[in-house]
């Protein structure tokens, strides 16, 4: 009788809750969904969009590794040296004017070019601001000037995201995904060597003035390029606010898809703030740190990046990550079973170079779902929106790592990410089995397979 009981108060809701779930995520996921004319666009498009996504992943990640490691040049402490992450902030809550960059726009300069070309000139004008600040001085003016810039990068993100949705048919968004994740790679490699490798040692006013230099290119390539300049300006939106901001979340289907992507990328994300401390801890070099945690896992970030779309498209997001989770856990369990023994330069430059590629290939294929939940007219608003809910997550389960490691020690981190990955893969296996067949893109009408909401937001 007690099992029965058991049975019926706790075992049939817990398998109702799953399969309510996995059909859920199923039926919003098994896309991809009919998009502008459903035919792809051309590769200089897909060319331009790098290069839009790429000017403010360059300011943002000056931001987050150039600015740390010039304050500490100049003698400033970790504390201040952390408070530079607070220039983050805006960025975080650039989903909150998102839904302006929806709603408004100018006709003759293009519906989103307007957007990113004034975000554009603001970022070289905080480039300029930032050449006359010393950063062993004014360390505050220097997270203050931070901030405005970042705010200025989440609106040619939002604008350049939403312009990317506008454009581009749903089966090739594996393919936006994966130039939105290489854009912050290259970012990477061209903060790394060609900003502070080459001139670094020429100091801190050599560095803005490259990348000025980069910004003003920016400039001229968004006058010259009309980007959607020529085309019909999109229906607008409801009037822009908080909860208009946070409408995607009210849907279950979002939710639960979002919460099933945080568990998938649960395995890297425990284990980021582990990437410096194992290289230093490891006898490297900052040369060497550079060369490897920058320019090494970046390059292979992009070729990661690269290479996902294509089997995103193929095999479907799931059957991905189920391919991510099996590599991951492999993998930490190979470091903890290494970090056992002590840290060593070869077992830091795997880990740097495996999550670097794990990373990158969870970002696209993570991305590539978010992508498919953004209905018409809220573009920019739902994904900056999914963007910033994901970035915070991310932080916390960061903290979450390094909170295990300074309790129990960095193989325990490692040990709890493999348990972590068996879980996503054992949920990403039954979610990829339990998909159901793609409609085909030839001759598909605009209602097969459009994800939940999108005919609710037409107007």
């Amino acid at each position: 009788m007690g099992a029965a009981l058991a049975r019926r108060l706790v075992l049939i809701p817990l398998q109702k809750l799953r399969t309510d779930m996995l059909k859920s995520a199923t039926k919003a996921l098994a896309g991809p969904f009919p998009g502008p004319e459903g035919r792809s666009v051309e590769r200089r498009t897909l060319v331009l969009l790098l290069a839009l996504f790429l000017l403010p992943a360059l300011a943002a990640k000056f931001i987050s590794q150039a600015i740390p490691a010039f304050m500490r040049q100049t003698g400033h402490s970790e504390a201040m040296i952390g408070l530079i992450f607070l220039a983050g902030v805006p960025l975080m809550l650039s989903f909150v004017w998102a839904p302006l960059v929806d709603r408004y726009g100018w006709s003759r300069l293009g519906y989103r070019r307007g957007w990113i070309l004034f975000a554009q000139i603001a970022i070289v004008l905080a480039f300029g601001l930032f050449f006359f600040v010393d950063p062993g001085d004014r360390p505050w003016l220097l997270i203050a000037v931070g901030g405005g810039l970042m705010a200025c990068v989440g609106t040619q993100i939002a604008a350049t995201s939403g312009w990317m949705l506008d454009i581009l048919p749903a089966q090739d968004h594996p393919t936006g995904s994966a130039i939105f994740a290489a854009s912050g790679g290259f970012a990477g490699l061209l903060l790394g060597f060609a900003v502070l490798f080459l001139f670094g040692d020429l100091g801190w006013q050599a560095c803005i003035l490259v990348l000025l230099s980069a910004g003003a290119a920016g400039v001229l390539l968004i006058v010259f390029h009309p980007i959607d300049r020529h085309q019909a300006l999109p229906y607008r939106t409801t009037r822009p606010s908080v909860w208009a901001s946070l409408a995607i979340v009210r849907r279950r289907e979002v939710v639960r898809t979002f919460l099933l992507v945080q568990l998938m990328d649960a395995n890297v994300t425990l284990t980021f703030i582990l990437r410096p401390i194992l290289q230093v801890d490891a006898g490297m070099s900052i040369s060497e740190i550079g060369l490897i945690g920058v320019i090494g896992s970046n390059a292979i970030g992009v070729l990661a990046a690269a290479a996902t779309a294509p089997v995103v498209r193929r095999v479907g997001p799931w059957a991905t990550f189920a391919f991510l989770s099996a590599s991951a856990l492999v993998i930490n369990g190979l470091l903890a079973w290494s970090l056992s023994n002590g840290v060593t330069q070869e077992v830091a430059i795997f880990f740097v170079l495996a999550s670097g590629a794990i990373g990158f290939v969870g970002y696209t294929a993570g991305r590539a779902l978010f992508m498919g939940f953004c209905t018409e007219g809220r573009h920019a608003t739902d994904f900056m929106t999914l963007l910033s809910l994901d970035g915070a997550a991310a932080l916390m389960v960061a903290v979450l790592g390094s909170m295990i490691a300074d309790r129990f020690g960095t193989a325990s981190v490692f040990a709890v990410a493999m348990m972590a990955a068996a879980v996503a893969l054992f949920v990403a296996i039954i979610v990829a089995r339990r998909q159901e067949p793609r409609p085909s893109h030839i001759g598909a009408g605009s209602e097969v397979g459009e994800p939940p909401g999108f005919d609710q937001a037409k107007p």
